[in-house]
């Protein structure tokens, strides 16, 4: 996982937010080009954590696995709602939306910017 963003909580601590994952996800996740691949279950709790800590979604990889290999299958960009007053829950509405029911394009995973 290649996040460079904060957290920030609402006693306003900021922390680092690829500390804070390796932290507590990194045992729950496949490490594939520098990111942390979660399974939807995973990530939909990754994401309620992202709710609660104020993280705003840049956007998400999806991968697939093929044979013995994982290959990145798709993205999405919230750059269109990942700023503003309200981007927070933008951000976190749009991938638990996205992401509630089944990764896109039947892949096995999810990363996310």
């Amino acid at each position: 996982m290649t996040l460079t963003g904060k957290l920030h909580g609402t006693n306003n601590f900021v922390m680092n937010t690829e500390e804070t994952i390796n932290t507590k996800y990194k045992n729950l996740a496949i490490r594939k080009a520098n990111e942390l691949l979660f399974r939807r279950e995973d990530a939909l709790r990754l994401i309620e954590d992202f709710k609660e800590s104020g993280t705003i979604i840049l956007g998400m990889n999806f991968w697939k696995r093929e044979d013995n290999n994982i290959i990145e299958s798709n993205s999405t960009d919230y750059s269109a709602i990942n700023q503003g007053p309200k981007a927070h829950e933008k951000t976190i509405g749009a991938a638990k939306d996205l992401i509630k029911d089944s990764l896109p394009d039947n892949a096995d995973y999810v990363s996310f910017v």
